[in-house]
């Protein structure tokens, strides 16, 4: 009952009325006696009908006939009356004359006052007392309590309190249905909620509306008594909206005023009055009474329909943004491809050659270790291009560049010095290890170089080489020097008959001797052929 009257303002107003007036009848029965007393109307009559038989009674024993007197009390005491029996008793308490076994029915007594069942009457001869007439009725009358229940007092003020109460709060119900919502919340309220650029609905326990600000009725196209005091429910153009998302069978406000919880950026697809679509964020608090009860919730939307737009075009503006870097990255890198490495070999060509050997040569000095230099020629390489034409000339080419690659360590730097000529560096390599890479790339060349050109069957090539070892601790020349210096070691090996790794002082390392003979498809020698 405490949970009813706190979830209802209506029933709590009921209550108080009906106790105002329950109070009011009280205290009209308390000093005006207003409300009639059944047990005492009932006693008084049995003792003005006892006081007329007596007076009979009296009169009998004047005469002294006693035949008379059991009659006349036989006939009262008779089936269908409410006295069950009567006595008349001496003042020393013999029983001159009873009916209906009143001896054993009467409960004797030492308080001589009248009950509603009992009525005692005096009978007096002069001024003294010479006995009394005993009246036993029938008590129809409940026990205590039921007798303080069915009082009519009490069954009056039990009918008032529910009757009353249950006209009252209908009664109010339907009255307050048709009052004006709006005139519940003061216009200061109205007023700063009109502020916002937020459009605010404030609505009831039973989703009626009770403010709608002036922003939703500009988002609505409407006035606000064509709202307020209507169901939330009956904006058509609202509900659609939260149909759309909705997963449960209850309404987001529904749920809040359940809870007494909070709903925070719930979005909304909606199709506004104004025939436009529309994106909605909905916030949804409770509005709790001093006992921390809800007793409505506060709605409120804010149209995000631009800002989702310029976030949908700034995200493709930045797809094609991030489209046009990745683009322009791609172009740099292959512009930074051209610009460093040679096309045809994919080796770095002179100029990033130059540029990254030069820090070498700093780092070898600034460490004082050893550098060494490689020059490689293709032998015979006019030969292969008058031949066989350019493209077997490029095949040869690029199948020289690849067994260069292979031959060589992490971190030396493979440069196409120009046409088929080939320039190696390599750092922290003293002569033992450069004059190992020397020969290793001259064995490939020549041992796996010719089957790599698979357009031409038994094609032989082969490779000079020339050195330049710079020890550490010495004097570190420019690097062109190094460069001149394995130049004439790879003049030396050409001269010498190719296929051979030599020294710019005209020492020979390693080769074959007699000169190797370049055979081609047809089976030609040309040995003496300079390339």
């Amino acid at each position: 009952m405490k949970k009813i009257i706190l979830l209802s303002p209506i029933a709590r107003i009921s209550l108080g009325i009906v106790c105002l007036m329950l109070s009011l009848v009280m205290v009209s029965d308390a000093f005006f006696g207003m409300l009639p007393d059944r047990q005492k109307q009932q006693v008084d009559s049995r003792r003005f009908g006892s006081q007329v038989i007596v007076s009979q009674i009296n009169v009998l024993l004047g005469s002294g006939d006693f035949s008379a007197l059991q009659n006349l009390i036989d006939q009262l005491t008779s089936n269908g009356s409410d006295i069950l029996s009567i006595g008349v008793r001496r003042a020393d308490g013999t029983l001159l004359v009873a009916s209906n076994n009143h001896a054993v029915r009467w409960v004797a007594t030492t308080v001589e006052a009248s009950t509603s069942a009992h009525v005692v009457v005096p009978l007096t001869q002069g001024t003294e007392r010479w006995g009394v007439v005993e009246l036993l009725f029938d008590d129809k009358n409940p026990s205590m309590f039921f007798g303080w229940i069915l009082a009519p007092s009490v069954i009056l003020f039990i009918f008032l309190s529910t009757a009353g109460l249950v006209a009252v709060y209908f009664y109010l119900r339907r009255a307050l249905h048709y009052l004006d919502p709006s005139k519940s919340i003061p216009q200061r309220v109205r007023n700063a909620f009109d502020t916002l650029t937020e459009a605010v609905l404030m609505i009831g326990i039973k989703d009626e509306v009770m403010l709608a600000n002036a922003a939703f009725q500009k988002m609505a196209l409407t006035n606000v008594s064509d709202i307020e005091g209507k169901a939330i429910t009956s904006i058509d153009w609202f509900v659609a909206g939260i149909a759309k998302q909705n997963e449960t069978n209850t309404y987001p406000w529904q749920d809040v005023l359940r809870s007494n919880l909070s709903l925070q950026g719930k979005e909304l697809n909606v199709t506004l009055p104004d025939g436009n679509h529309h994106k909605l964020v909905m916030n949804c608090s409770a509005i709790n009474d001093g006992s921390g009860i809800a007793r409505g919730c506060l709605i409120t939307l804010d149209d995000v329909t631009s800002l989702h737009e310029a976030n949908t075009s700034l995200q493709n503006a930045l797809e094609t943004l991030e489209i046009s870097r990745d683009k322009i990255q791609q172009q740099n890198e292959e512009l930074q491809k051209h610009a460093h490495y040679d096309h045809l070999t994919g080796c770095l060509n002179r100029r990033a050659f130059f540029e990254q050997a030069e820090v070498i040569l700093q780092q070898a000095i600034a460490a004082n270790t050893p550098l060494f230099c490689i020059m490689s020629d293709i032998d015979h390489f006019k030969f292969f291009n008058d031949k066989f034409g350019h493209s077997i000339g490029d095949a040869v080419i690029q199948s020289v560049a690849s067994a260069l690659r292979r031959s060589l360590r992490n971190g030396d730097l493979l440069c196409r010095y120009g046409g088929e000529e080939f320039c190696i560096l390599l750092p922290n390599a003293d002569e033992n290890i450069g004059l190992a890479v020397a020969e290793r790339i001259r064995l490939r060349i020549s041992l796996e170089c010719g089957g790599g050109v698979r357009s031409v069957d038994g094609l032989q090539i082969t490779s000079s080489v020339g050195v330049a070892p710079i020890a550490s601790g010495g004097t570190y020349p420019a690097l062109e020097q190094m460069i001149d210096l394995a130049d004439q070691g790879l003049y030396v090996a050409k001269k010498s008959g190719r296929n051979r790794v030599a020294y710019a002082d005209g020492k020979i390392y390693s080769g074959e001797d007699p000169p190797p003979q370049v055979t081609s498809k047809e089976g030609i020698e040309q040995s003496s052929i300079v390339g």
